[in-house]
């Protein structure tokens, strides 16, 4: 039997988010890191903003898709669970905003890990990785 799938654009479900915020030295921040092979987004560590030489860095929302530029073609992405929301990436990180209601249509746990999965990443969301 086969599943009831379609193929969508990506562009009907998820945007690029592209704000930015500038690091005041007087407070601590949370960043983030993605696990290879599709396990997720996790705590890497908090730190004071005078720690952090790269002021310009990218706030997480929750169930943002967070994919590392470095680490995407092993599988260096996932969801931003609602405890790491308002933690902070470097640019080399690109975040989307998903349409909550499709993001588990797409990405779903029997999708995520596979083949087909990370070919359209490679393919659509960072052509520079081909």
């Amino acid at each position: 039997m086969k599943p009831k799938w379609r193929t969508v654009p990506l562009g009907e479900f998820i945007r690029q988010r592209k704000e930015h915020i500038l690091i005041g030295d007087d407070r601590s921040y949370r960043r983030v890191t993605t696990r290879l092979h599709g396990r997720g987004v996790e705590l890497r560590d908090e730190v004071r903003g005078s720690d952090i030489k790269t002021k310009k860095q990218f706030p997480l929302k929750a169930n943002d898709l967070l994919v590392a530029e470095i680490d995407a073609k092993v599988g260096g992405y996932g969801i931003v669970p609602p405890a790491l929301a308002g933690a902070i990436v470097s640019s080399h990180y690109f975040t989307y905003e998903v349409d909550p209601t499709r993001i588990e249509q797409v990405i779903g746990q029997p999708v995520k890990r596979g083949r087909p999965w990370k070919s359209r990443c490679r393919r659509r969301v960072f052509p520079s990785l081909r």
